[in-house]
């Protein structure tokens, strides 16, 4: 029985590229092996208990509802809800 999940990751960051891009994010819709206990640690295909990634992108999370990062989080949130709803 397939596991969905939904995953989140923001970049590690130096020098002046820290003040730009400390608001974006990589989210990730991840369907899990079977058995597989916890938390991938990358979001990656190649990750070990990741059968395959749903959906990915990487966009700027604002402080507002309106922003596209947080719509692409409740969007994604909901398709994990729909799909692990679907296989129950």
């Amino acid at each position: 029985m397939p596991k969905y999940i939904y995953m989140e990751a923001c970049p590690a960051l130096s020098g002046k590229a820290r003040q730009f891009g400390r608001r974006y994010r990589k989210m990730a819709v991840v369907e899990l092996e079977p058995g597989f206990e916890g938390r991938p640690k990358m979001i990656s295909e190649r990750a070990i208990g990741v059968r395959r990634v749903v959906e990915c992108s990487t966009e700027h999370v604002g402080t507002t509802p309106r922003s596209a990062g947080v719509q692409t989080m409740v969007r994604y949130r909901a398709m994990v809800a729909a799909l692990n709803a679907d296989n129950a």
